[in-house]
């Protein structure tokens, strides 16, 4: 049931909600990396790990009768406080559409920790649905959480923060383990090196931007239901997984969307106990009128 649950998610996030990604009409197709062009490191990846060692991670979900549970995992999200999760602006598209609720504070995606209704979302001014630029979307909870050990917003990065070539990050979510695999009920992390925005354009050319960084790891990385994991580096938020090309198949960076260069518009929207409606309004617009265009 679970290999059958990936494939019609795959279906699915191919359409745009997950960090498999398809090109714009007219764009180059991606080039892998050839191996020499690739780091090497001795990070292992794929490993079962705790929520008590990820306590900022939650899996966002809805609902689906012809699954085994009540709700199927489609993206993960990170806490930024105790009213708001951190998304990609891709994964929060969803919640148009779909009853979305967050689970916290436990080790599976299915059962434990506790869930909560989204009120609604604000996206970045600056998304775009298209190229995945700008991937940030905040959620607002209609019910705050109790912070516990299983429970905690992840740290923010300062603004502009530089992490240079070859930094290893940690990212734990319940994605997919393979490409076209089962999904992972428990809770797995991952730890991956940084790479340089140079190398990552011989394979996907100018849309990766400022607002990005990539990592690559031979055969370890982002999959279906990857999306919005916290990329992390001794517990400060540097990235959430945002997008790549056949669920990191060899080759294949994975794409992140920059926190540092957005931090100030995290922590703006956050900071405020109920944001103006014609905020959102302004922000949906725009996001709007630019998928139009």
């Amino acid at each position: 049931m679970l290999r059958y649950f990936t494939l019609v998610s795959l279906l699915a996030l191919c359409r745009g909600f997950g960090s498999i990604t398809t090109f714009p009409e007219g764009s180059v197709e991606p080039l892998p990396l050839k191996t020499n062009d690739a780091p090497k490191s001795r990070i292992v990846g794929g490993q079962t790990t705790t929520i008590a060692n990820y306590p900022w991670a939650v899996s966002l979900q809805h609902e689906w009768e012809e699954y085994t549970y009540d709700t199927i995992h489609f993206c993960t999200g990170t806490i930024i406080n105790k009213d708001w999760i951190l998304a990609t602006g891709v994964c929060a598209l969803m919640i148009e559409s779909e009853n979305v609720t967050i689970r916290v504070g436990s080790d599976y995606f299915h059962e434990g920790g506790t869930v909560h209704e989204i009120e609604y979302a604000i996206f970045h001014p600056e998304f775009n649905e298209t190229t995945q630029d700008y991937d940030l979307a905040l959620l607002r909870l209609n019910t705050s959480l109790t912070l516990s050990n299983s429970v905690q917003a992840v740290k923010l990065p300062s603004l502009n923060q530089n992490y240079p070539e070859g930094t290893i990050f940690s990212m734990a979510s319940w994605g997919a383990s393979v490409f076209l695999g089962d999904m992972t009920t428990q809770l797995q992390y991952i730890s991956l090196p940084t790479i340089t925005t140079e190398l990552c354009q011989t394979v996907y050319f100018d849309r990766i931007t400022d607002r990005m960084f990539c990592s690559y790891e031979e055969y370890v990385g982002m999959c279906i239901g990857d999306t919005g994991a916290a990329a992390v580096v001794d517990g400060v938020l540097i990235g959430i997984a945002s997008w790549d090309y056949a669920c990191s198949s060899y080759g294949y960076p994975g794409v992140y969307a920059n926190v540092s260069v957005m931090v100030d518009w995290i922590t703006e929207v956050s900071s405020s106990s109920s944001p103006a409606p014609l905020f959102c309004l302004v922000a949906a617009l725009a996001i709007l009128l630019r998928s139009e265009a």
